[in-house]
């Protein structure tokens, strides 16, 4: 007759098994840690008119171009910009009515960054109306090779004379030549009392090119020139009323001449263009 029953030693172990089974099932891995991969952004806003008299602060938009990150600002011109990445961003602030100021914002590491207040200027209400070609004058310079009549509408009581209201003509290569991408920049700026009789509130500028100041800037016989004139503000110190508000295009240094391109943001925005062909 054969023992159906387990010896006193053969239970012992399998009970060990088994409990040893159960252990392992209820063991689990620790959780990961949370690694960081983003931070943040913070600073300031103020805002100014025209006569450099303060505006509101809330609801200057603020964004870091090519990506989603973006906020507003509160009341008192405050932001923050949460879950930023690492990399090299471009830094916007831009509210309807004033210029947009472009920063650089290098995030290298992790560290919360604190930006430089900035100061957002209402965009000029001075404004080019009309740009066409003129002939030579008898005060024509040698080499002039085109000009154009510049008018212009000015508020007046802005702008009573002697205070100075004012133009920038950019040239380039390229029908996009702006105030943000061109070779060369020329401000121009008059009172009143030009015009004679005085008409308060319109203006003309004439606006000659010459060869070899176009031949310097790496235009050949032949080549294409683009122009776009916009009103402007003129500095107060200067003989206007207002700011140039300015910056730098973010990452342009030129490395080999350590050139950077400078940019007037509170341009009027309603630029007048020409183009002409350099003989």
């Amino acid at each position: 007759m054969i023992n159906s029953y387990l010896s006193p030693v053969t239970l012992l172990l399998g009970g060990a098994l088994l409990a040893a089974g159960c252990g392992n099932s209820k063991r689990q891995d620790p959780t990961p840690p949370t690694v960081a991969t983003t931070t943040t952004i913070s600073g300031m806003v103020q805002a100014e008119d025209e006569q450099l008299q303060p505006l509101g602060k809330e609801g200057v938009a603020v964004r870091l171009e090519g990506t989603t990150v973006s906020t507003v600002t509160d009341a008192n011109g405050a932001y923050q910009l949460t879950n930023v990445p690492l990399g090299q961003h471009v830094l916007s602030l831009s509210r309807a009515g004033l210029g947009t100021m472009r920063y650089e914002a290098n995030i290298n590491d992790l560290t919360p960054r604190t930006m430089a207040p900035v100061l957002l200027s209402e965009q000029s209400s001075t404004r080019i109306t009309d740009l066409k070609s003129v002939a030579k004058s008898p005060n024509s310079l040698p080499g002039e090779v085109v000009a154009y009549e510049c008018s212009v509408s000015y508020n007046a009581q802005l702008y009573p004379a002697p205070t100075q209201y004012a133009i920038i003509v950019y040239v380039g290569k390229t029908a996009d030549v702006s105030h943000a991408n061109y070779l060369q920049a020329t401000q121009l700026s008059q009172s009143q009392n030009v015009t004679s009789p005085p008409t308060p509130g319109t203006g003309r500028f004439r606006l000659a090119f010459y060869a070899n100041e176009l031949q310097q800037l790496g235009f050949a016989s032949g080549d294409r020139v683009y122009v776009a004139a916009y009103g402007m503000n003129k500095g107060a110190a200067s003989g206007g009323i207002g700011r140039e508000a300015t910056y730098f295009v973010p990452y342009s240094r030129n490395s080999s001449t350590g050139q950077i391109q400078r940019v007037v943001a509170n341009v009027n925005p309603n630029a007048v263009r020409a183009n002409f062909v350099l003989p």
